[in-house]
């Protein structure tokens, strides 16, 4: 993605600051696209145009941010909150009208080859009508889009008593293992219908981003199907290491009966393990585990901080290695930041999330005073700095 021609002395500097994290974000992400997604933003079923029903929709939609904002389902029962979602319009920056994209099965995912010597699974006749059967055709479906004011929704959930869960989300691994119609698959980005569109509108929901491992040679070596079932914390965590996660999750989903399935789920952080069961149709067994996950995750998140805090700064314009390292070093060293991690690389832009040791504000006006960078104040937004570099 990047090209250098910077000597060999600052290459090596760039691979022991850089390598890693272009590894991590580009090689292999495959991150679900909930980590770009506003938060403050939610896409809806409505049943038509008139005022009723776009009202029942805008509180479909404001309750999903509520919950994703926060972490937190059970804020949801909270009467006050109940009171807002009856008037979910006021708290509307935009909305607008749209129809679902129809949904194509995807071509029937190959079982995970095997390292050498090991035993394979042969898939039976029944795998591909299971993972990959034509969906029938459905009537498009008309969908809102919302996007709520977020200072106002993060003052009702304070208001209520209610945390904000802060940006960067943690990152977590899924090692998703299917069994069904005879074939056993681990899961990876290129999951095929319905379960691809199930994963990413389960974590859109809940605002969690999600790896997806690479599945390949040193993957396979790693680890195997049976790991997603009964593997100890230590086997997850070293067939993990190579991705940098926050906390891994794993997933057994195997098929009862047609369109029945049982799930076994086991999130594992620095400070333990949880599992849980779940059964159900495919979707609800997926929203179970990924629910699960955002509850636990955000309950063992550190609340957003008030005044000296990790900020997210945007960064547009880079478009080689040169100026990548340039950026970095030039933020790294920055009196009121104390330390710098790169949380998102995309073609020509970088976002980076800084801790720091003073406030925005200074933050800001130590930026003003150099030349390197300039405001993008066409992509700014409420949470995330912008900037670009300066021509």
């Amino acid at each position: 993605m990047f090209s250098s021609s910077r000597d060999p002395v600052m290459t090596q500097y760039c691979s022991s600051a850089l390598w890693r994290t272009v590894f991590v974000i580009c090689a292999l992400l495959c991150v679900s696209r909930v980590a770009s997604a506003s938060l403050y933003e939610a896409v809806v079923p409505v049943s038509g145009y008139d005022a009723a029903a776009r009202d029942h929709a805008l509180s479909a939609a404001l309750s999903e941010v509520l919950v994703r904002a926060s972490g937190n389902q059970k804020v949801l029962q909270q009467a006050a909150i109940v009171r807002v979602l009856q008037n979910a319009q006021r708290l509307v920056q935009r909305y607008s009208y749209e129809t679902a994209p129809a949904v194509v099965a995807a071509p029937t995912p190959s079982p995970m080859p095997a390292p050498p010597g090991a035993a394979t699974a042969t898939p039976s006749a029944n795998a591909a009508k299971t993972f990959a059967a034509p969906l029938a055709a459905a009537a498009p479906t008309l969908m809102l889009r919302a996007r709520f004011d977020a200072p106002a929704v993060e003052r009702v959930l304070r208001g209520a008593g209610f945390a904000i869960w802060a940006e960067p989300r943690p990152q977590t691994v899924l090692w998703l293992g299917m069994e069904a119609g005879g074939a056993r698959n681990l899961i990876g980005n290129d999951a095929a219908e319905p379960l691809h569109s199930l994963l990413q509108a389960a974590t859109a929901r809940r605002g969690l981003p999600l790896l997806y491992p690479l599945l390949d040679l040193e993957d396979q070596q790693q680890f195997q199907f049976n790991d997603v079932i009964d593997a100890p914390a230590e086997r997850i965590n070293t067939a993990s290491q190579r991705y940098q996660p926050d906390a891994v999750l794993t997933g057994y989903v195997h098929e009862l009966a047609p369109g029945q399935f049982d799930a076994r789920w086991r999130l594992f952080r620095q400070d333990g393990v949880s599992n849980w069961p779940a059964q159900g149709t495919l979707e609800q067994v997926i929203n179970a585990g990924i629910d699960g996950t955002a509850d636990a995750l955000a309950t063992h998140t550190v609340p957003a901080a008030i005044g000296k805090s990790a900020v997210p700064l945007r960064v547009s314009g880079i478009t080689d290695l040169d100026r990548f390292a340039d950026v970095e070093h030039y933020l790294a060293g920055l009196p009121a930041v104390q330390h710098l991690r790169t949380v998102r690389i995309e073609p020509t832009a970088v976002t980076y999330v800084l801790d720091l040791n003073d406030t925005r504000q200074q933050l800001q006006a130590l930026i003003a005073r150099g030349a390197l960078l300039v405001p993008d104040d066409e992509a700014a937004t409420s949470d995330t700095l912008h900037y670009r570099l300066a021509q």
